[in-house]
């Protein structure tokens, strides 16, 4: 049931990119972006870059991506973030999203927090108004949770006030003596909780265990806990679609303009020559390996092959953004923006994730962007 309003909440977000009228929107980028006082920001912001700061505060929605990302400014709608190190210090008017090695939220959050990583810590102080869904290697709630808690991960700990249930899948689970579980607590693991004797479990304790062989089925049948965390990576890989489609865009706005016509003008044609490329590139850099002077070439073609592999990977989503865009509204010739990232990119990594057809279609855009990367490269080296 979660998994099915997810994508119906992702599904009807990309619609209304696609037909809302379009707002002020602040793009960033470079090694450090640091936000303070002296700086207006109008609109969502997006920045990607090194190292992201943020000191004052957001209007809009917020969309980083960085190795380190501090947010100690208030931000008034949703904010998604991704990097190494992710900190949410501020408060945020909506949902958040974050996907990191290691994640830490002090703020007070309005909605939802959905978060991913090797590490997600709630400090004390911390407030979560709506629910928290999080796959994590470990997972540590010292703070405040109005919601449920739905998490999976190899070790949670539970410190703070849960308003409402959890329910969570884990190797270890531990419950403080200063935790107030309002609702029920539902585990399922190898053993049982540590659960300390003044903590405060409303509507009791249900444990389901897990044998050792049925938790390897349970994780190769994406069943339970690894559902949660299978999510968790769904943001991940979304986080990171829209971040790098951005740093595109910005950059490479010519280039990309190109690539994304180009494809769209002759789809057959671009599939063709991409699909050539796939298979043939390697083979050829195969063949040059075994020859002494040819060794040079094989390692420059490799590196060319892994970086059209990437870009087309990127501008695959581009691609059916800007075609649901003509689609929509066809006395307009809609060329790459803001509104045809924020609605293809997530629409693809929906369609991604449908057993086979999904697989179908999304292979046969990233064939066709493919193509059109070659293609433009050649034209450019010309």
């Amino acid at each position: 049931m979660l998994k099915k309003q997810i994508i119906m909440g992702l599904l009807m977000a990309g619609c209304i990119f696609a037909v809302s009228p379009a707002q002020a929107a602040d793009f960033r980028s470079g090694e450090i972006i640091n936000l303070s006082s002296g700086d207006a920001v109008n609109g969502d912001i997006y920045a990607a870059a090194n190292d992201i700061s943020v000191d004052v505060n957001l209007p809009g929605d917020a969309f980083l991506a960085a190795a380190n990302v501090r947010v100690n400014g208030d931000v008034a709608q949703d904010l998604f973030a991704a990097g190494a190190m992710v900190t949410v210090s501020g408060y945020v008017g909506d949902d958040v999203r974050v996907a990191g090695s290691q994640v830490l939220i002090s703020g007070t959050i309005e909605g939802d927090l959905f978060a991913a990583g090797a590490m997600v810590t709630v400090l004390p102080g911390a407030e979560i108004k709506g629910d928290v869904y999080s796959g994590a290697g470990n997972l540590v709630i010292d703070g405040k949770v109005a919601g449920n808690v739905v998490a999976s991960g190899g070790e949670v700990f539970i410190r703070g006030e849960i308003g409402n249930s959890s329910m969570l899948w884990a190797d270890s689970v531990r419950v403080g003596p200063d935790a107030k579980i309002a609702g029920r607590l539902v585990y399922n693991s190898v053993k049982e909780a540590s659960i300390a004797e003044s903590a405060v479990i409303g509507a009791g304790v249900e444990y389901h265990k897990i044998e050792r062989a049925e938790k390897t089925a349970v994780h190769k049948n994406g069943k339970g806990g690894f559902g949660v965390f299978y999510f968790g990576w769904f943001i991940f890989k979304l986080l990171c679609g829209l971040a790098s489609a951005f740093v595109l865009f910005y950059f490479f706005k010519q280039g990309l303009a190109q690539i994304v016509e180009l494809s769209l003008k002759n789809f057959a044609g671009q599939l063709g020559w991409g699909f050539v490329w796939l298979i043939v590139a390697p083979v050829a850099c195969i063949f040059l390996l075994v020859t002494v002077f040819g060794a040079p070439l094989a390692f420059m073609g490799m590196l060319v092959y892994a970086i059209t592999i990437m870009i087309a990977k990127i501008v695959s989503g581009i691609v059916l953004g800007v075609w649901i865009m003509r689609l929509i509204d066809k006395k307009r010739n809609w060329l790459v923006d803001w509104k045809a990232i924020l609605s293809g990119v997530p629409l693809i990594t929906i369609i991604a994730a449908i057993p086979f057809f999904g697989w179908v279609v999304v292979f046969a855009i990233f064939l066709a962007a493919l193509g059109a990367t070659i293609n433009n490269l050649k034209k450019i080296a010309r």
